[in-house]
């Protein structure tokens, strides 16, 4: 195989091979939660990563089609609990469409009045900092305001399709 039989213009990409080979790069999985006036309102991310320490930075990603980050964009504030490998319940909740994702969720508002569920292994509070469209998608960028560990549970990953965890053997 040449070199020129690897390498195709982006113009070529298929999008299923491009999310086949994406699948192998592992994901961490949170729930961008706000607030719709007294309502809480969330969706499941498998995009969100640091973005810088100094300052406190982080960023998600967020399908143009979210219905859900509509309603929580214009208070330009959200949260984000990161998942922990025993709920896989609350990311399925959380993924689907639907009036209320938090009726079967155990939640509570965190320390900045944002919805934060419960047993996660990580809660951040954030103020909107950047939004950039690009692509099917819209980079949100957060400033953390606040945070709180979640007591050691291991994270939630989406690698190869599946939901799963990083586990030590120490």
């Amino acid at each position: 195989m040449s070199l020129t039989e690897v390498l195709q213009p982006a113009d070529r990409i298929d999008a299923a091979e491009f999310r086949a080979l994406m699948s192998q790069v592992p994901t961490s999985v949170a729930v961008v939660a706000g607030m719709d006036g007294s309502h809480p309102v969330g969706l499941t991310v498998g995009t969100f990563v640091s973005v810088s320490l100094e300052p406190a930075l982080v960023s998600v990603c967020v399908a143009r089609t979210s219905e859900s980050w509509p309603r929580i964009a214009p208070t330009r504030r959200f949260s984000l609990s990161v998942l922990s490998t025993e709920q896989q319940d609350v990311c399925a909740a959380f993924s689907a469409k639907g009036p209320d994702k938090f009726a079967t969720v155990d939640w509570e508002l965190g320390h900045g009045g944002m919805p934060w569920v419960r047993g996660s292994v990580a809660h951040l509070d954030c103020s909107v900092e950047a939004e950039i469209e690009t692509g099917d998608h819209l980079v949100v960028v957060g400033r953390v305001l606040t945070l709180a560990d979640g007591a050691g549970r291991s994270a939630m990953v989406f690698h190869q399709r599946r939901l799963g965890g990083v586990h030590h053997d120490d």
